[in-house]
């Protein structure tokens, strides 16, 4: 078994964004809550709650639109010596002053290279 905690780590490090649906009330659970809030926006992914199958479907509807319209951008970094958790910031210029939404992850830990390690 994982905790939310170590199941983020994994997704942050895959890339893999994680969106949640709970039919449970936020106020009733609050270590739940506080579980997901962090996987969801660690990961890039986003919560829903959704205790009625209306709702249900319109947290659905939302996931599908948000894979729909995502894009992938990859950053190399030049080597360097920090090995913890490193930050990022996206920022999208519109042409014509349009607002743009964003929704990434907070950031990622650098891979280990492997290559380097012998036997």
């Amino acid at each position: 078994m994982l905790s939310p905690y170590d199941v983020a780590r994994v997704a942050v490090n895959e890339g893999i964004p994680i969106y949640v649906i709970s039919t449970r009330d936020a106020v009733q659970d609050p270590v739940m809550f506080s579980a997901l809030q962090y996987l969801t926006a660690a990961t890039g992914g986003k919560l829903y709650w959704a205790r009625n199958w209306q709702k249900q479907a319109s947290a659905f509807q939302s996931i599908r639109e948000d894979i729909g319209n995502s894009y992938t951008a990859y950053y190399y970094p030049a080597p360097n010596p920090n090995t913890g958790f490193r930050n990022i910031r996206i920022e999208v210029l519109s042409p014509g002053g349009g607002a743009w939404h964003v929704h990434a992850r907070p950031g990622y830990e650098p891979r280990k290279d492997l290559s380097s390690h012998t036997n």
